[in-house]
């Protein structure tokens, strides 16, 4: 059970231009499972994972999964990922910087 989680924004703009998003003629489809922005909001959550915690992944304590668009949020051109950082034991307060 995760007892308390953080969060930081990786992507915020509708004009972001994802693997499925042929942005060159405004033409979106949605990410599906296996699809290469779902390895790409990962990988951008784990790159940036250092930068907000203060050490990287491998060293933490702490983990993360990333927030996609949902199917309706999309379609109102919602590119958001979220990183979500996470402990399993009860903390106060923000992870960022918690070097751990």
């Amino acid at each position: 059970m995760w007892r308390t989680q953080d969060s930081f924004t990786l992507a915020r703009s509708a004009d972001t231009c994802w693997p499925e998003t042929r942005c060159d003629r405004g033409e979106t489809v949605f990410p599906q499972p296996e699809s290469p922005s779902i390895q790409l909001a990962d990988t951008g959550c784990y790159d940036q994972f250092a930068t907000f915690v203060g050490l990287d992944y491998e060293s933490s304590a702490l983990d993360y999964f990333p927030i996609l668009p949902t199917a309706d949020t999309w379609s109102t051109g919602d590119r958001e990922v979220i990183c979500s950082v996470f402990d399993t034991v009860q903390t106060t307060g923000t992870l960022a910087g918690a070097a751990r």
